[in-house]
């Protein structure tokens, strides 16, 4: 069993689709900080219901499958993750908004590219112990922002630094998922 295109939005709620030997699906559900609620249903056919609890600095989700009266227990590993953000920066007293892009796989590296005000960049970093994230935006034949902070639940808050001046940074993600069995 594998879930790709598994997107826990910021409002709480879940959605994706996908298709394996049981046939196409559509995938909702819904999400907090302790319970997730996720409902697989075939298209035309039945719907199996799971309700787990992430484990492991959010790399493995685990609890129960339900098909009607019939019941099991799954674990899903967390195999890569897709950041895209809306967010504050505050520097110097200045709010600016920003808006990006950057995913981690298996092992936590990240990485990413993209185009904003600022110029073409590439994102380089990791996330540590399941919720720190060190990371830095290098915008090609320009400067460098390192950014460390935070990921608490749908957000990341931080602070970064360009050259010598440090200012602090808020981002709210929608976190796109790819899942697959443990």
């Amino acid at each position: 069993m594998a879930f790709r295109n598994l997107k826990f939005l910021s409002n709480g709620e879940i959605e994706g689709s996908d298709v394996d030997d049981g046939g196409s699906f559509l995938i909702s559900g819904s999400h907090t900080d302790k319970i997730v609620k996720i409902t697989k249903e075939y298209l035309g056919k039945h719907k199996i219901d799971y309700e787990g609890t992430f484990e492991n600095n959010n790399k493995l989700l685990i609890g129960k499958w339900h098909i009607g009266e019939i019941e099991g227990d799954f674990s899903l590993k967390l195999v890569d993750r897709i950041f895209k953000f809306n967010g504050l920066t505050n520097h110097l007293g200045i709010e600016q908004k920003v808006k990006g892009l950057f995913a981690s796989n298996e092992d936590d590296e990240i990485e990413g590219k993209g185009l904003d005000d600022g110029g073409v960049y590439i994102w380089e970093g990791k996330i540590e112990e399941g919720n720190k994230l060190k990371a830095s935006k290098n915008y090609v034949g320009k400067g460098v922002i390192n950014y460390e902070g935070d990921i608490e639940g749908l957000m990341i808050r931080g602070r970064y630094n360009v050259e010598d001046e440090i200012g602090e940074f808020e981002f709210i993600f929608e976190d796109s998922l790819i899942i697959d069995d443990n």
